[in-house]
């Protein structure tokens, strides 16, 4: 039962993760109207932030570890992807010169 409660809160941490980093981007997104939308955008990062350490305290010792692991993989790997990204921009862009 423990492994599927463990799975569980990994793919949640994951989730979570992909949240924290969307709400991060809405910078980027309405940057032409920020003066309007900063202090939704800053709430809802703040609100997510706080939601994320209740959940860490609130949990029991041994399910912390699933949930934080699957907010590091999916950061490694969103930060992974894009400067590959980056980089496959960059060779591209100089194959063209």
């Amino acid at each position: 039962m423990n492994i599927i409660i463990e799975t569980l809160l990994f793919f949640a941490g994951v989730h979570f993760m992909i949240l924290l980093l969307a709400s991060c981007y809405r910078v980027i997104d309405l940057w032409y109207c920020i003066g309007n939308h900063w202090k939704d955008i800053l709430a809802t990062i703040i609100a997510l932030g706080i939601f994320n350490a209740f959940i860490v305290f609130m949990l029991p010792e041994e399910f912390k570890a699933p949930w934080v692991w699957g907010q590091v993989c999916y950061l490694s790997f969103h930060v992974v992807i894009f400067w590959i990204g980056r980089l496959g921009l960059w060779i591209a862009e100089m194959k063209q010169r």
